[in-house]
């Protein structure tokens, strides 16, 4: 995406999420962010390259208001930092948290190492989707192999 692009992709993307906030005060802040993004976005060479992607640049949106405007300023402390953001504090904080039964408590390295073996098993196999239970069923063997 060029520059323009990207600026009506963070403004259509904070659009977005306004709809679904029942929060006025949470509301009115979100316009302050996209414009605040799109400055960063503007400044930053490294945070500008991120942007040009659509995918990365929803993340920059998604990190940039669950950080409080602070962003990673390179590709792999985005990554790490996304990944944290899904992977651990998002579902803590939102109270989504889901009893799963048949699953023990995992750390965010273990989480974090259960889908790197995951997402090599799929690129081994040339597989971009697999079923629920092809998944299940390889956590539950990795799992079961790590006690």
């Amino acid at each position: 995406m060029e520059l323009p692009d990207v600026y009506e992709f963070i403004d259509h993307w904070h659009a977005a999420v306004k709809e679904e906030v029942q929060d006025n005060e949470e509301k009115t802040e979100l316009d302050s962010l996209s414009e605040s993004l799109k400055e960063v976005v503007k400044k930053s060479r490294p945070i500008r390259n991120l942007a040009t992607s659509p995918l990365l640049c929803a993340v920059l949106c998604a990190l940039h208001r669950d950080r409080h405007q602070q962003l990673p300023s390179d590709r792999i402390e985005l990554y790490g930092a996304c990944c944290h953001m899904l992977l651990e504090r998002r579902g803590k904080e939102q109270h989504l948290l889901v009893e799963i039964k048949d699953y023990p408590a995992l750390s965010y390295r273990q989480k974090e190492l259960l889908l790197a073996d995951f997402a090599y098993w799929m690129m081994v196999n040339g597989w971009s989707t697999v079923t629920v239970d092809s998944a299940d069923e390889h956590f539950s063997h990795k799992l079961e192999e790590h006690g």
